[in-house]
């Protein structure tokens, strides 16, 4: 793992003095024999911990890859847990990248996943900082340790990642969805016993992640309902920002907060009648087995019709201390309606929003009125129903056009079922409508959308998220604005390969290992200088280059060498140095001047050689 920057460490009630003596004998100790050095570090640090916290700060902050030695290979867990506790409470960055190093070692990943799991029983909050920590350094492993942690302790993982939300939401929100991709199964399990406890703190880590992430949104919503924990834009009295119709309030006696029903057009006068029928429970069927019952109410709507109505938004409060004496969990409480013809009850998962000293708020939408159960029990209601393949057609349309949203939605269970289809809008509820669905069988939805304005409207249904919005008018879909990607520096020593055309260099200053170039042969040499000539690419040597120039035609001279530029059709070789070199020319054209000179000298002395040899040989003959 590349050593990062030491990290600045935090500071506690108590300062332990750093031992940066006995650190670096340590240290020395580990190069030397790193078992021995570990069993002496134990034997003392047994004795004595806060000296051993004293020395292990110090050598975490300067090598983290030895402390990780010593953490990992100390036999007596209850040390390493405590020094890791002590290290984490003072640095969670020192800790990180002491777990990050451990992790790269054999046997690393389990051994990590069992010190924080261990280390979470005591003091989960200094570990759900270490491991934001962790996920700030290093995302995927980070992730791949908290998906096999939520397998072998669901328990441990949710109090770590309730801890981490608590200090950094947003980043627990995506260790969460990186997470799930993983083991999406285990990871809910983990998440609804975090919800247990602390359901506001785990629900808002989720939501912030999984509102720019419809993949995750998808895959927690398979196995935690995702209309207990999604967030969502709660309506307002007055027009809908669609432009689709009006928002009015139909009824507010408690339990229910307020009732917002939808209308094509305001309807002055229109109310709800609401009346608690708890003394009549008896009447009904059955409610689900270890479910509570916290109230049942008769809804009846007044001057309206309920299919005057697409949608209605009902917000309601449960009494705190209700749902602690029950042990209800709050991703458990639905709003179920009661279908005299069948004599059943119908559940509408409802979604936590929000709490005061007393009460927890909860919001549901739901088709229309009639009886309506409010309950709960000690854990979420399993999905039942799964959705797939939404889509929008047509996609585009013109303000006051329709489009149809349709989508697949599966029964996966063995009884027959009502699924509930939500239709969100930018967040907000547009649509509720009722499909039964038989045992194990899959139905097509189409759900009709009409917007009143121009925008860009996002889909969404149960836990599928449309991939690109519907555009309604002059809507211009949004173009997200690429980020650059950091080009890696290469370490490796490269082989430059000449090229036979000139070429600019680089735009920024990136440094090159110094290239040797493998001579070719030919049939033209040139004289030795003290630099070798480059061909037609010029390379670079580990000093950066500055800013980009095109390299011109005629060499200009470097400030460490001087380059003598050859016509880009010869390849040329570089000449071994004689004791006499040729004198520097000026520029390319007197160096060919001289050159030619020379060989008519050469020819001429030549000539004249041959002329006097014949001459002598003539005379010797005569």
């Amino acid at each position: 793992m590349t050593p990062t920057p030491t990290p600045t460490p935090t500071a506690t009630a108590t300062p332990i003095p750093d031992n940066e003596e006995a650190a670096d004998d340590l240290s020395d100790e580990l190069d030397a024999d790193p078992a021995r050095a570990v069993r002496n570090f134990e034997t003392r640090a047994k004795s004595d911990p806060q000296w051993g916290a004293s020395v292990l700060f110090p050598l975490a902050q300067g090598n983290p890859r030895q402390a990780a030695v010593v953490l990992q290979e100390i036999q007596d867990q209850s040390l390493s847990i405590a020094l890791l506790l002590e290290l984490g409470r003072r640095c969670p960055d020192c800790a990180a990248m002491v777990l990050l190093n451990m992790y790269s070692r054999p046997a690393g990943p389990e051994d990590v996943i069992d010190l924080l799991l261990d280390s979470a029983y005591v003091d989960a909050e200094t570990v759900g900082r270490i491991l934001m920590a962790m996920f700030a350094r290093d995302d995927v492993v980070t992730a791949s340790l908290t998906a096999t942690a939520a397998d072998l302790d669901p328990q441990v993982t949710g109090q770590m990642l309730v801890a981490a939300a608590r200090g950094n939401s947003a980043s627990t929100g995506e260790l969460i969805c990186l997470a799930s991709e993983t083991d999406t199964e285990s990871l809910g399990v983990a998440l609804v016993r975090a919800a247990a406890g602390s359901a506001g703190v785990i629900q808002g880590a989720m939501g912030s992640a999984a509102q720019s992430d419809g993949a995750c949104v998808s895959r927690l919503g398979s196995v935690v309902p995702v209309e207990a924990w999604l967030p969502e834009n709660a309506p307002q009295e007055g027009a809908d920002p669609t432009g689709a119709g009006q928002w009015q309030d139909v009824g507010s006696p408690p339990p229910i907060d307020n009732i917002l029903a939808r209308f094509p057009t305001s309807i002055p006068g229109a109310y709800t009648e609401i009346v608690s029928v708890l003394d009549r429970l008896s009447e009904f069927a059955n409610l689900p087995e270890g479910s509570a019952t916290y109230d049942v109410l008769s809804i009846t709507p007044q001057d309206f019709a309920g299919d005057d109505t697409p949608a209605a938004h009902v917000t309601m409060f449960i009494d705190k201390q209700w749902l602690t004496s029950n042990q209800v969990h709050e991703w458990s409480m639905q709003f179920s309606r009661h279908d005299d013809s069948t004599d059943t009850w119908v559940p509408t998962q409802t979604k936590r929003v929000s709490e005061d000293e007393t009460n927890v708020y909860f919001t549901v939408t739901v088709p229309g009125f009639s009886t309506w159960a409010i309950h709960g029990s000690q854990s979420p209601p399993a999905v039942r129903f799964v959705e797939s393949e939404l889509r929008a057609e047509p996609a585009a349309v013109e303000v006051g056009e329709e489009t149809t949203v349709s989508l697949e939605v599966t029964n996966q269970t063995d009884e027959p079922g009502v699924y509930f289809a939500n239709l969100w809008v930018n967040g907000q509820i547009d649509r509720v409508a009722e499909y039964p669905i038989g045992a194990q069988e899959t139905i097509t939805v189409d759900l009709p959308f009409t917007a009143g304005v121009d925008g860009a409207y996002e889909i969404r249904v149960g836990s599928e998220v449309l991939a690109s919005p519907v555009l309604v008018g002059n809507a211009v879909p949004a173009t997200a604005t690429p980020v650059p990607t950091a080009t890696p520096v290469p370490t490796a020593t490269f082989t430059p390969t000449a090229v036979p055309t000139a070429t600019p260099r680089p735009a920024t200053a990136t440094p090159v290992p110094t290239a040797t170039f493998a001579p070719t042969a030919t049939a033209t040499s040139v004289p030795a200088t003290a630099t070798p000539m480059p061909t037609a690419t010029f390379a670079p040597t580990a000093t950066p280059v500055p800013t980009a120039t095109s390299v011109p035609a005629t060499a200009t001279p470097m400030p460490a060498a001087t380059f003598t530029p050859v016509p880009p059709a010869t390849a040329v070789t570089q000449a071994v140095a004689t004791s006499t070199p040729a004198p520097e020319a000026e520029d390319g054209g007197s160096n060919t001047v001289v050159i030619i000179a020379v060989l008519l000298l050469v020819v001429i002395a030549g000539a004249v050689a041959v002329g006097v040899y014949m001459r002598r040989g003539g005379m010797g003959a005569g």
